[in-house]
């Protein structure tokens, strides 16, 4: 890899040199090898040679070819965009090559993935011809091992059949086993002729055979068959020569389409055997009035395994071998087997055997025997219907009593349905059904204490038949127990979910079978025991309730009522079944009624409260309250209603009273400006009557009503004072609460309000349990108290300013008086004596505070306060 990505880095070098050689004969194509340089370099190296060898060309072009030469200078615009272009060409270049190569080694990873994966095809084809292989040497050892305890079982009870000391029941019994053991037997046989066949190991052996004959003899064994289903079962074999044919296998074609026409055709039908010779082929018709075959299915039912109804709801029992041995026999022959549409509307099977054997084959000269004749009895009796559970119950001698829990088997197999009725009879009282809707049918009629089913059967599967029983609420409680000799762990889960309490498993152990259905019913016995207590306390509850209780349809019809609505309203229970709650209200209220219970249909959600009003049977109106909810069954659909009804004439009265009350206070309260509130203490919820919200700003759907909305309109500086006066009183410190405080309205406003309070309830340990009071608006009040504070404060102002003034003013009298006594002391003196008479004369008060008529001034008074004479 690094030899070609080196090689790849060269090529634009050699490029230079060729081109540098062959310059003058191409020149000016300064690209003109490296193009190819560049594309070659990719597919070498991928994309990082390819791209390295494009900035390489780039290079070298640019120096050596693109004018002027040997230098890096571009004089030619051109240039520079023909070097771009290079460049994208050569990226393309590369990312298309490395493409190229991812792809590649895809493909040599998808080519090796592929070789690995067939030869794994091939293991697994040879792994799968082994097990084929396998499987078909099994199914001979299997079958070759079990026919010998099979004919040990078979042969001592074909003996014992014929003692004459056997009692009925016994007889019966043997017969059973002898039809069930027969049954094993040819499915055994089915399985070995399958296993020969597929294995290429069934040879033919070729005998002259009068078929004529062998037919009309095989035929005539089924006419007993045909007497007893009540069945029109005609032959038309002319005489025909002798053919070569293998005998055996032919007749088991004969058997398996005759025994498959019987099977399939009901009670009634008809049943056409036709044989006849056209050229060198023989023609047998078998036409039968059964269910037939759908035209999709022609050919499949002659597939190994294959059966129409396979599923857990087929009609009848088999393998599915019948007809693919019937194809496979008939092909060995190199004939040719159909079917199609009949006439009488069932099925039209038609063999074609040829009349001469191949001429390499040995045919041989004696006619065949009538061998087959056995198996074909063997197959008509298990064809045969057994007698029914019902006529063995009337030849039971220690039938059960009539007490006896009842136990409905539901089993399409009828030997099975008898053997196990018989097992259980001397127990229980036993009742039987063949099929699902017959099954239901049943349960519904007995209402049985258990119920023994089937998993697969005619008609309806056990499977669906739980199903449907489940739907029906008397059987929702009845043990079901499943019987299936299939084997599935899911479908057990899946019977479990929809309510199956055991599942059992075939073969069965008797002693099993009667050990769980007798734990099962005790199970359902004590449970309904306790469901009748529950039940018996339910109704003496109902019976001592002053409520009515009641329960209707999805239209309102009553279906139970208890005792207590004679009480309320005056009528009996008995009477009101069948009636509506709508029968017995005013028009309107029976119009409202009937909406609400309409949009209840619709929504299913339960109702709480509904007030309406009903009539007394004395014709007086009484105020109701009703609460309930849908009834729905499995399916959630509505089939009624169910709830209790409350009198609420006394309480509506009072509430009458209350809001009446109410009303007059809050006239009141509106009329002295008084909001009103009723605090609940423990739940901390308050009723706010309207004036308080149009005090604080707010309506009543924009805040909740509590002590912290409260605490959230008070100023926060009057807060704490606020709380410490609450707090007092709550402790019993005050008789009642009152204090002033500002209020901050949701406006942001702020006005002095009075709040008033007191406590009303304690509980048990003395705190408070509600409290009620009022607030009233004093902002007004307030306003007038500042105002004459404001007002007393600006008059003791100015007082005091006049004092002020006043003592100013006696100050100068009393420097005058002063000085005047200087002037008339100086007079003395100079010998004048000129009358004195103060300048002023000053209040007594006055002169008592200066100190003017204090004791030690008193000889002022007749020195300077009196006239003297000339």
């Amino acid at each position: 890899m690094t030899i070609r990505f080196g090689f790849a880095i060269l090529l634009p070098l050699l490029a230079l040199v060729f081109q540098w050689f062959m310059w003058p004969w191409i020149s000016p194509f300064v690209w003109f090898l490296f193009f190819p340089a560049v594309f070659f370099s990719a597919r070498l190296g991928g994309l990082s040679a390819g791209l390295i060898s494009t900035v390489l060309s780039i290079l070298l072009v640019w120096y050596f070819f693109i004018p002027p030469q040997l230098s890096w200078v571009v004089t030619n615009q051109p240039n520079i965009y023909s070097a771009g272009l290079f460049l994208v060409m050569g990226y393309l270049f590369s990312d298309m090559q490395e493409g190229l190569k991812k792809a590649k080694l895809r493909a040599e990873s998808a080519l090796s993935d592929a070789r690995e994966a067939n030869e794994q095809l091939t293991i697994l084809y040879q792994r799968t011809r082994e097990l084929e292989e396998l499987k078909s040497q099994f199914f001979a050892n299997i079958s070759h091992e079990l026919r010998t305890p099979l004919t040990l079982i078979m042969s001592p009870l074909a003996h014992r059949q014929q003692r004459p000391e056997l009692s009925a029941a016994e007889h019966r019994e043997n017969e059973m086993m002898l039809r069930a053991s027969r049954q094993l037997y040819r499915h055994i046989n089915d399985l070995l002729d399958a296993a020969k066949l597929e294995s290429g190991r069934m040879p033919m052996e070729y005998a002259r055979v009068d078929l004529a004959g062998l037919g009309r003899a095989i035929a005539s064994q089924f006419d007993s068959l045909a007497y007893e289903k009540e069945i029109d079962f005609r032959i038309h074999v002319p005489n025909l020569p002798l053919v070569e044919i293998d005998a055996e296998k032919t007749q088991r074609i004969l058997i398996n389409l005759l025994s498959n026409a019987f099977k399939f055709t009901p009670k009634g039908g008809h049943i056409l055997f036709d044989m006849q010779q056209q050229d060198e082929r023989i023609i047998l018709n078998i036409q039968d009035s059964g269910p037939g075959v759908p035209p999709e299915a022609r050919e499949l039912i002659f597939e190994r395994f294959r059966q129409i109804d396979g599923g857990s709801q087929r009609r009848f029992d088999g393998t599915g071998l019948g007809l693919a041995i019937v194809k496979e026999f008939t092909e060995l022959h190199r004939g040719h087997v159909s079917v199609q549409a009949s006439p009488k509307g069932g099925a039209w099977f038609k063999v074609e055997l040829p009349c001469l054997a191949p001429q390499e084959c040995e045919v041989k000269n004696s006619t065949a025997t009538l061998d087959a004749l056995s198996e074909t009895q063997q197959r008509i009796d298990e064809l045969r219907l057994p007698a029914s559970p019902h006529e063995d119950a009337s030849k039971q001698s220690n039938p059960p009593p009539n007490e006896a829990p009842v136990i409905l088997i539901v089993e399409d197999n009828i030997d099975m349905n008898n053997f196990i009725a018989d097992t259980l009879r001397p127990h229980y009282n036993i009742v039987s059904a063949f099929n699902g809707y017959e099954g239901i049918k049943q349960a519904l009629a007995v209402h049985p204490n258990l119920i023994l089913c089937d998993l697969m059967m005619p008609e309806m599967s056990g499977e669906r038949m739980v199903e449907e029983l489940r739907h029906h609420a008397a059987l929702a409680d009845v043990p079901i127990v499943i019987l299936s000799a299939k084997s599935d762990e899911a479908l057990r889960i899946k019977l479990f979910q929809l309510g199956v309490q055991d599942y059992l498993s075939k073969p069965f152990a008797i002693d099993e079978l009667l050990a769980r259905i007798d734990t099962l019913i005790q199970k359902q016995q004590a449970t309904r025991q306790t469901l009748h207590l529950s039940e018996q306390r339910f109704y003496d509850i109902v019976s001592a309730s002053i409520d009515w209780i009641w329960e209707s349809d999805a239209e309102g019809r009553l279906l139970y009522t208890s005792a207590s609505v004679q009480r309320l309203l005056g009528y009996s229970s008995e009477s009101l079944i069948g009636k509506t709650f709508f029968d017995l209200m005013p028009p309107a209220e029976s119009t409202r009624m009937q909406a609400l219970f309409q949009s209840l249909r619709v929504s299913l959600h339960p109702f709480r409260d509904v007030d309406y009003i009903n009539y007394h049977l004395d014709g007086s109106q009484r105020y109701m309250q009703t609460s309930g909810q849908p009834i729905l069954n499995t399916d959630g659909l509505l089939i009624g209603f169910r709830g209790i009804v409350r009198d609420m004439t006394e309480k509506k009265q009072a509430e009458e009273s209350i809001r009446v009350s109410e009303s007059r206070l809050q006239l009141a309260l509106v009329v002295t400006d008084v909001g009103l509130w009723d605090w609940d203490v423990e739940r901390d919820r308050a009723y706010l009557s309207p004036h308080y919200y149009e005090i604080v700003g707010y309506s009543p759907d924009q805040v909740t009503a509590n002590f912290d909305f409260f605490k959230s309109t008070v100023y926060p500086d009057d807060l704490p004072r606020v709380l410490q006066e609450m707090e007092a009183h709550f402790q019993g410190k005050t008789s009642a609460s009152e204090f002033d405080y500002r209020l901050v309205t949701r406006d942001g406003d702020i006005k002095w309000m009075r709040g008033r309070g007191r406590v009303v309830e304690r509980d048990e340990s003395g705190h408070p349990s509600r409290m009620i009071g009022t607030i009233s608006d004093i902002n007004h009040q307030k306003n007038i108290e500042l105002e004459l504070r404001h007002q007393a404060e600006e008059l003791a102002a100015q007082n005091n300013e006049l004092e002020r003034f006043n003592r100013a003013t006696i100050g100068r009298e009393l420097d005058m008086i002063a000085l005047k006594q200087q002037v008339n002391e100086l007079s003395i003196q100079l010998g004048l004596t000129p009358p004195f008479q103060p300048i002023v004369s000053l209040p007594d008060e006055l002169l008592i505070e200066d100190g003017l008529l204090s004791g030690t001034n008193e000889h002022m008074d007749d020195q300077y306060c009196r006239k003297t004479s000339p």
